[in-house]
């Protein structure tokens, strides 16, 4: 039988990062395929290369027998392709209805999709009695559903749902699935990319778990939830976790130490952070402490609130309530370039976000520019910590390899002399071996006095690494403590299952930080 859907030898490459690497993958009619897999996989790549948003770098993609890949997105969608976005994008000006008719008006002209008019879909989607409300004045889940309507109305064969569950709580997510059942039950074909696995796993008839851009196993639910592969994709390969007694320790004369630093002194306490992205709400009362000479990991699946929180302690997103403290020191109120130069707080953020078009070392020297008395020597620091980076100071940012370019962001924030350095997802994008390259580099940075706060989904190095854990499900810190004491079934539990954290002794949900003990 001819899939509906095949994605042939698939790549996309974004200068030296491949987002999708010689994917394959068949979808057949009328199934609903779940793709998962932790945050930088390449899903989302993937669907805007299937809805022609964007152009494969090699690899071909075909629709009912027909080659897509080299059409442009209204010609796609057209052949019946309709695709959600996670935020959603209605006219938010204009009534649910004239939504819906302005996606009507633009209809499927080739293809064999689901046509229905306006009042059945209103009807199905259960927007009936919202039908004259402007869209701007919805609840999350009813702009949810408007985004699901207006795919409706185009006539769709295939709908493409990337994160369709973003942002809803537990029950929102059960009304949405029984929704999307009865979408189902029209003859449509999902593919459905969400960052709750469980919600997936009760969908789909087979689910695909991507990691760094490849297809790593397709399988029914149940199996792709014990596959090793899978949890290895997730967790990372098992590492011996660091003891207490072997953990590095910083010393009033290391480096990078504060003045009148001592190990084990609180230097950052973030207290009941509450914060919103619109109506998404991304944390929820967090609590957490950073002590000198430490690193302190926070864990968490996708949408768990990890970066959020890296932005609310660098007051790049605004709290609703909440404090943060260094060195006992209320800094809610000051600006970001103030927490850098004065409190020592950089942030590496996710995507490593380097100047492509500027040169190794015009990328380092800037990195300087943020800093207050950084010494003439951080330099050649940097590049002792770096060697790879020596021989190519020269050469283009936008040039470097992934794993490069994340050691030159790891280095430029460097040069802004830190006190905590705070690393958003480390890990993403590169190889295992990569990664277990640049976290070398760190154990070295603890033994010189740097604090380091690490977000990270691959999560096996970090705790091998960390003096203490924070693990977030949907922005709630829902354990707190040593490494030693989180198992990796209940990991498993948190990350592929959704059943929650349940440890005797662990807090299911926390309006303020653990109480951790130093060391």
């Amino acid at each position: 039988m001819k899939p509906l859907l095949r994605v042939d030898n698939v790549s996309k490459r974004f200068g030296g990062l491949v987002a999708v690497d010689s994917l394959s993958l068949d979808v057949e009619e009328g199934e609903v395929l779940g793709v998962v897999g932790p945050n930088g996989a390449g899903k989302s790549t993937l669907l805007s290369l299937v809805a022609g948003s964007q152009r494969p770098s090699t690899g071909e993609i075909w629709l009912d027998g027909r080659r897509i890949d080299g059409l442009r997105a209204f010609q796609v969608a057209r052949l019946g392709i309709g695709r959600t976005f996670q935020t959603p994008r209605p006219f938010h000006r204009m009534t649910v209805r004239d939504n819906l008719r302005v996606a009507a008006a633009a209809r499927a002209t080739e293809g064999r999709g689901r046509r229905l008019d306006v009042d059945a879909i209103l009807e199905l989607t259960g927007l009936s009695h919202l039908a004259d409300r402007p869209a701007g004045a919805l609840t999350l889940l009813e702009l949810k559903r408007l985004e699901l309507a207006r795919q409706l109305a185009l006539g769709p064969r295939l709908l493409l749902l990337d994160e369709i569950g973003a942002g809803l709580t537990g029950s929102e997510l059960a009304r949405l699935a029984d929704f999307l059942t009865e979408i189902r039950e029209l003859g449509l074909t999902l593919v459905i990319i969400e960052h709750v696995l469980h919600f997936v796993m009760d969908l789909a008839d087979r689910v695909a778990v991507m990691d760094m851009g490849r297809v790593r196993a397709v399988g029914p639910p149940e199996e792709i939830a014990r596959d090793p592969l899978v949890i290895d994709a997730y967790l990372g390969e098992r590492q011996e976790r660091n003891s207490p007694e072997n953990r590095p320790r910083v010393s009033v004369t290391a480096p990078d130490a504060g003045k009148g630093e001592e190990a084990g002194d609180v230097l950052v306490r973030a207290t009941d952070l509450w914060a919103s992205y619109g109506m998404v709400r991304a944390l929820n009362g967090v609590g957490l402490e950073v002590r000198a000479g430490q690193a302190v990991a926070v864990l968490g699946p996708n949408g768990a609130g990890k970066s959020t929180l890296c932005k609310a302690l660098l007051g790049l997103v605004p709290l609703q309530s909440g404090t943060v403290e260094v060195d006992g020191e209320d800094i809610t109120r000051w600006p970001t370039e103030r927490r850098v130069r004065e409190s020592r707080l950089v942030l590496c953020p996710e995507g490593r976000h380097v100047f492509a078009a500027q040169t190794v070392l015009e990328n380092l020297k800037l990195g300087r520019v943020a800093s207050r008395g950084a010494r003439d020597d951080r330099l050649d620091m940097v590049l002792d910590l770096f060697p790879e980076l020596e021989t190519r100071t020269g050469q283009l940012a936008g040039t470097l390899s992934g794993g490069e370019q994340q050691m030159l962001a790891i280095a430029r924030a460097l040069m802004s002399n830190p006190r905590v350095l705070i690393v958003d997802e480390l890990s993403l994008g590169l190889t295992p071996a990569v990664g277990m390259r640049i976290y070398e580099r760190l154990h070295r940075m603890l033994e010189r006095g740097l604090t380091l706060l690490l977000v990270e989904q691959y999560i096996s190095e970090v705790l091998a690494t960390a003096s203490s854990v924070y693990l977030l499900e949907r922005g709630t810190v829902i354990f707190g403590g040593d490494p030693w004491d989180i198992g990796e079934e209940d990991l498993a539990n948190v990350y592929l299952r959704g059943q929650g954290y349940s440890k005797k002794g662990s807090p299911r949900s926390s309006v303020g930080a653990p109480a951790i003990e130093g060391g």
